[in-house]
């Protein structure tokens, strides 16, 4: 389990390369003869492994190829001359079997790691973002935001952009104005954000679809008074080169409260 841990602990400061680099110092740590040898061949392949699982599951859900480091024959290669070289696999027959005997583990323990460590990274990162976004529209308010900033966080993936933080924001009373005033933010894996100059203006609903943010919104029509909107229409918001851009909008129904 420590493997995995240590595993995911790295891809996430360091990325693939990092746990590359990892496996390649454990490996280079061992010694014939030393204490408690073969727990700490156990602990490198793991770790190695743990690699291979990282590398897999990121590119099939984020569509990015292999790293061919970590493809499944490099890695076999890698461990086989380890175990062989400290005499714990006789031939590639006994490779593969310690492999397969060990990799559903490991690719469990690593997905543990994952989840936990999302979990409670993934919930400070979202409070960070949404202080970000308060900030940001307490700037714009002048300082008086009325009665507030109300904030909500949406994650999800965008086909080729990956993993994403949407914050939607809204305040009643900006510098002393009697309409509503709404934010659209999107925050990126590495932190990074954008804001679009088109949000919504009223968010009644958000759902990531392909490469597309879509959300269906009350806007105002001719006829309504700025505080009641009625006019729900679907707006299609796009990253494009790390810009959230409104890409099209489609009225769907009046709605009246």
């Amino acid at each position: 389990m420590a493997a995995g841990q240590k595993a995911f602990k790295t891809y996430r400061q360091g990325g693939i390369t990092g746990v590359y680099t990892a496996v390649t110092q454990c490996y280079g740590h061992l010694r014939p003869g030393q204490k408690a040898l073969e727990r700490s061949v156990e602990f490198c392949v793991a770790l190695d492994i743990g690699g291979v699982v990282i590398d897999s599951e990121v590119a099939s859900a984020e569509h990015f190829p292999r790293d061919p480091r970590f493809m499944e024959v490099a890695a076999a290669n890698r461990i086989n001359a380890v175990l062989r070289r400290y005499g714990m696999s006789a031939s590639n027959d006994d490779t593969t079997a310690y492999f397969a005997a060990r990799v559903g583990r490991i690719q469990k323990y690593t997905n543990d790691a994952a989840q936990l460590d999302s979990h409670a990274v993934g919930q400070s990162q979202i409070a960070h973002y949404k202080k970000q976004v308060v900030q940001a529209a307490t700037r714009e308010c002048d300082g008086d935001t009325g009665d507030g900033v109300a904030t909500t966080a949406y994650s999800g993936n965008l086909a080729g952009v990956g993993p994403v933080t949407v914050i939607s924001a809204g305040s009643n009373g900006c510098a002393g104005g009697q309409a509503p005033r709404n934010w659209l933010w999107v925050f990126f894996a590495d932190g990074s954000s954008s804001q679009t100059n088109q949000p919504p203006n009223q968010l009644d609903s958000l759902a990531f679809s392909d490469d597309q943010i879509v959300v269906k919104s009350l806007e105002v029509g001719q006829e309504d008074s700025p505080n009641f909107p009625s006019h729900l229409t679907q707006l299609t918001y796009k990253v494009n080169g790390r810009k959230l851009m409104l890409a099209g909008s489609r009225f769907l129904a009046i709605r009246k409260e």
